[in-house]
Order: structure tokens, then sequence, then C-alpha cells
């Protein structure tokens, strides 16, 4: 797991249910999605911190550099990745997001369940979201991270839903996030029983 996860004590828990739910994050209409679709098989995507792989198409595209070259993109193939960058940016000086590199800011969208939100993140770090609970969690306010990695949004965003009656918990190992819920939220690291949330920790957010 990675270093910011673990100083937040967010730590995987196997959900109690006999059978746990399993479910893919993904919405068809961003360019994440849409890239997936039309690149070769087989490819990863990573995403220069400038670009916002949540973004809406509003057209369709023949193919992936047309998808590219269309939204003022480029894209450099380097074996089985492809690097995408504004166009602007030359070949070769893309900053790459990863889990634990490339400082950008992380908005929270009122309204929108945890794992939307996740993986809307999860696509902007190159990485892949698997969610084994079938709580689901509301986030009640927009909130943005600013100049934060992936993971360390990750553990602030989980930080700020610690309080609820079964918290989210996460890991990431390698390009795999993958959530679950706890079972004691008065068993977090820094938790006082009792005591609400510190407001500056996060959004919160509703259970189902």
């Amino acid at each position: 797991m990675s270093p910011g996860l673990a100083a937040a004590g967010f730590n995987y828990v196997a959900p109690s249910a006999p059978r746990a739910a399993f479910a893919a994050v993904d919405d068809p209409s961003t360019l994440a999605s849409t890239l997936a679709r039309l690149a070769p098989r087989g490819m990863t995507l990573r995403y220069d911190r400038r670009v916002d792989p949540s973004r809406r198409i509003g057209r369709s595209y023949g193919g992936w550099r047309a998808l590219l070259w269309g939204e003022g993109l480029a894209g450099d193939v380097n074996g089985t990745e492809i690097h995408v960058r504004p166009a602007g940016v030359a070949p070769g000086a893309a900053e790459l997001v990863s889990g634990a590199a490339g400082r950008r800011d992380w908005a929270v969208r009122a309204g929108e369940t945890l794992t939307v939100t996740l993986g809307r993140w999860a696509g902007a770090a190159g990485l892949e979201i698997a969610v084994l609970t079938d709580r689901s969690w509301r986030l009640g306010i927009s909130h943005v991270f600013r100049s934060r990695t992936f993971d360390e949004a990750c553990a602030a965003l989980l930080l700020g839903l610690s309080h609820m009656p079964h918290p989210p918990a996460a890991e990431r190992v390698g390009n795999v996030v993958t959530v679950t819920h706890r079972l004691a939220p008065d068993a977090a690291p820094g938790r006082v029983p009792g005591r609400a949330p510190d407001p500056n920790a996060g959004p919160e957010g509703g259970e189902r």
C-alpha cells in the first residue's frame, strides 16, 4: 500500500458479507472511457497532470489519434503505454500522474457517490478501481483538494467520511485501487469516539 494511504490509516478490510459485490466504475462519455475504447488493446493510458480525463466528449471519432487531435491533445506511444499530453506540450515533456506522483487538483462534486468520484480520479491517475462492497456514500458538498497526489487526495477524502456508521476504506496496490467499508468507525486511527470529524478534513456525505 502506498505511504499516503498507510499514514491515514486506510487499510483494506474484507467485507463481512459472504459474497462481496464487485463493480467497475466507468462513465462511457468521458475522455478516459472513449480513449480506452479506441486505443489498441493492451495499451495502458497515462495522463499529463494538465489533462482532465473526466472531461465529456461530445462527438464521435474514428480512432484514438483523431480523438486526441480533435480535443487539442497529443499522444506518445512508449512501449505498452500511451502518454496523453496537451498538444502544446513537447513530446517527452509530459508530467504524468500516477498514484504517488504528479500533483494536481482533485474535485469532489456534491451529489456524486464516492465510487464515482474515485473512478474519475483513478482515470486521471491511470489507475483501475474495483468496488468490493454493497455500501454507497453520497457526497454532500463540493470540494477541491489542491496540489496533491492521488494517494494524498484519496486519503484526505476518506478521512472526511470516517465518522460514518460504515465508513469507506481503500487500498492501492500497484495500479489497482480497491474500495470496501469498515465495520467499526471508532477503530479508525486518530478517531475519538463520539466526536465529530474535523470539518477541514474533506467533504462529508451520507450512506445508504
